[in-house]
């Protein structure tokens, strides 16, 4: 369902009231911090967001779209499909765990690394170039050209708002998306040498 404008407005000015939380889980495998749901989960609720998740699943993604519900309005906000490691509910459960973190994350500006640098972070308002960045990173975690491609349906939203008001950016996004695509083809030439 799309939307209203008013369900818009009142959605971003809440997202403003969203504290973005620390980075206090840890993936000993990469030596790095992480923002776990828990934290996630937290932030939203602590600005009384009233969410839900729809769950998708076929043969080689798994993942969510995010709802939200204002004003007894309800709106998907965003949508983030993960292609699967393996066939099996490992692998499945595994896709959806970091499908709710990554929606979330990245939809409010969380996900973005250095984003410091200009107090942005902490006002949760973002610049369209790490909006970009952001895309290109989900982007670049597809392993498949139809995860690819759902993956520029889904942001649909941003790509056209950027060809739009800012040509440069959309000639970025085209271009992360190519070189996204070109790394895919590169993996499936590998794989039947």
């Amino acid at each position: 369902m799309e939307a209203s404008k008013e369900f818009k407005k009142a959605w971003s000015d809440l997202r403003k009231q969203i504290k973005c939380p620390e980075k206090g889980a840890s993936n000993p495998h990469f030596k790095s911090k992480y923002r776990s749901w828990e934290d996630t989960e937290k932030a939203l609720k602590d600005a009384d967001v009233d969410f839900y998740f729809e769950s998708h699943n076929n043969a080689d993604q798994a993942g969510v779209t995010w709802w939200v519900i204002l004003n007894e309005e309800e709106a998907a906000v965003a949508t983030c499909m993960i292609d699967k490691a393996k066939r099996d509910p490992q692998a499945t459960g595994g896709c959806y765990t970091y499908a709710m973190r990554y929606v979330v994350q990245v939809h409010l500006g969380w996900g973005m690394p250095d984003l410091d640098d200009d107090g942005n972070e902490a006002s949760g308002i973002f610049t369209e170039e790490q909006e970009v960045d952001l895309l290109g990173q989900a982007f670049g975690i597809q392993k498949t050209s139809g995860g690819l491609q759902s993956c520029w349906t889904e942001n649909g939203d941003i790509i056209n708002r950027m060809h739009q008001s800012n040509q440069k950016m959309y000639e970025k996004i085209v271009l992360l998306y190519q070189k996204a695509q070109a790394n895919i083809n590169k993996e499936i030439e590998n794989a039947g040498k």
